[in-house]
């Protein structure tokens, strides 16, 4: 079965909370993981607004935006969340005996952080720009908790297991899952959205609901994010570190050497000083890093510099030249080549 969510690259800037981190929200909502129609009757009732013909329409003293229920083809089920909050929100859905999944499209911008909470280990990340994507199970507690100014766009898809398996071969989805997360049940993971993911979210979330072929473009853009999620899962099969042959020592010590990597990004430590801090001959921790993560250490780490400059992009709060002086870069130019190669777009593509 599944473990806890589905990502492929740590949380960065994020840190263990304390009691004080925890701010009491304004508005809370608990619920257990059911049915979106149920699930969004209880949403709408707890902050005292109507749902009618599929949407919410949020309340001044809550936010300002909506939400809205998705009735696609093929018994598939989604809402959107559009909205910017005009007050802290917790947010928490418990597990149940519902036999579901919810595969969310995140692109949220906060004004300090966002606390997120599963299974009762809560994780404060500081970044004020998230676009993520992840999966969660109806048998493990899911939390969040973000503050006043918060403008939340996502998508939430609800997959059942009978849909899963009419569409996909669950066998062998179930395996990859239980596999990749038989390594990172300590750890909070997220993987971010690109450019194709973020095009395809913000052309749902934006299409004009009067065009006569609203639905089947909305149906279109929702299958094909579904099916580049699952793909891109099965073939983390033969990448990722379930598949390392190495003592935990060993693997601890990779995960350590991934985390200097990536907290300064303006400079990558040389191989010899990853060595001795690994107390690994290069040959062997060049191995085991690309067994765990599936890249070569520096493709790992200029693929991460690109993710972080991504993030600083879609924040709207800097330019081009600011975010590749950030990365280290010595000129824009050299920024943006790097930046196309990675995401197939330009640095100035997530500033219009």
């Amino acid at each position: 079965m599944l473990c806890r969510i589905i990502f492929s690259n740590f949380i960065k800037e994020t840190s263990l909370l304390t009691d004080q981190d925890i701010f009491h929200s304004v508005f809370t909502f608990k619920y257990p993981v059911s049915p979106l129609q149920e699930f969004l009757s209880a949403f709408a009732n707890q902050m005292g607004a109507n749902f009618v013909n599929n949407k919410i329409d949020v309340p001044a003293s809550i936010g300002s935006g909506y939400v809205q229920l998705l009735n696609l083809h093929n018994d598939l089920q989604a809402f959107i969340m559009n909205f910017r909050l005009n007050t802290d929100m917790h947010f928490e859905q418990s597990q149940s005996n519902h036999d579901l999944y919810s595969l969310r499209f995140e692109d949220t911008l906060v004004p300090d952080s966002f606390i997120t909470n599963i299974d009762g280990e809560s994780v404060k990340d500081l970044r004020h720009a998230h676009s993520s994507v992840y999966l969660a199970s109806s048998i493990f507690d899911l939390g969040y908790s973000v503050e006043k100014g918060t403008q939340m766009r996502c998508i939430t898809i609800q997959l059942q297991k009978e849909w899963l398996g009419r569409y996909f071969k669950m066998e062998l989805i179930d395996d990859v899952m239980q596999q990749y997360l038989s390594l990172k049940t300590a750890s909070l993971n997220v993987e971010s959205m690109d450019f194709e993911y973020m095009k395809n979210m913000s052309e749902v979330i934006d299409i004009d609901n009067e065009h006569p072929t609203h639905v089947a473009a909305i149906q279109i853009r929702i299958m094909a994010m579904i099916e580049r999620f699952f793909s891109d899962l099965y073939k983390k099969r033969s990448q990722l570190a379930y598949h390392v042959k190495a003592s935990a020592d060993d693997i601890e010590k990779v995960r350590n050497i991934e985390r200097i990597l990536t907290k300064s990004l303006e400079v990558a430590p040389p191989l010899s000083v990853l060595c001795k801090m690994a107390y690994m001959s290069p040959s062997k921790l060049k191995k085991l890093f690309k067994d765990m993560y599936g890249k070569p250490i520096y493709q790992y780490y200029q693929f991460y510099r690109m993710q972080k400059a991504r993030e600083m992009l879609l924040s709207k709060s800097y330019s081009v030249s600011y975010v590749a002086s950030s990365m280290g870069f010595s000129n824009p130019g050299s920024f943006s080549s790097a930046f196309k190669k990675e995401f197939k777009a330009l640095p100035s593509a997530y500033l219009s």
